[in-house]
């Protein structure tokens, strides 16, 4: 995967965080914790962490402005945002939860949340990667069934951010376990596998 560098901005796109979006903050930020705090990633004579190496960045839609300004940071290929929320195969709904009952966001309202001169307003030359972080988020039905993140990407497409990548994921997802995220549940666990959904 290489070296942790970049910024790591975490987004719930909903109004406030709910318990499993705190739990996911929890356990994301005292892993990257443990695994940038050693020697490795420090400076030799400062000890301090070296340049671009940055723990994770949680926030929900009530800390907007604050959202916006680290946004605008946003350009170079090793930064990565994820949008945290619950998915299903062949979904255009992000869910705040598994039963959506907390609320969602439609794909293409997503993308309008980003896109520059819009609200948050992300740069068009971020050349990193967007990450839906949600349960199958790269799965999809059929063709007129397709992914979020394929509909994401579509929209993301139309707004003109063709420097980025789209990233999904094809199974059920968990936080971190050691020095990665997992996917499955039981034995079945295993470190979660990115896709990007194709151009």
């Amino acid at each position: 995967m290489g070296e942790p560098v970049g910024k790591r901005i975490v987004i719930f796109p909903f109004e406030a965080k709910n318990s499993d979006a705190k739990a996911a903050e929890r356990n994301w930020k005292q892993a990257r914790k443990n695994k940038i705090g050693g020697a490795k990633y420090r400076d030799g004579d400062t000890g301090k962490l070296l340049e671009g190496v940055e723990n994770y960045d949680f926030y929900d839609l009530s800390q907007f402005d604050a959202l916006k300004e680290r946004i605008a940071t946003c350009v170079s290929g090793n930064d990565q945002i994820y949008v945290l929320g619950h998915c299903a195969p062949g979904s255009s709904i992000l869910g705040a939860d598994e039963t959506l009952k907390g609320g969602g966001i439609e794909a293409v309202d997503l993308a309008r949340l980003f896109a520059l001169g819009s609200r948050l307003g992300l740069p068009r030359a971020f050349a990193g990667k967007l990450k839906i972080y949600a349960c199958f988020s790269v799965v999809s039905i059929s063709a007129e069934k397709p992914s979020f993140a394929a509909t994401f990407k579509k929209y993301m497409d139309l707004a003109k951010y063709t420097n980025c990548s789209i990233i999904g994921y094809s199974a059920e997802l968990g936080n971190y376990e050691g020095e990665h995220k997992v996917a499955g549940t039981g034995r079945d666990k295993k470190r979660a596998k990115e896709t990007q959904v194709p151009a």
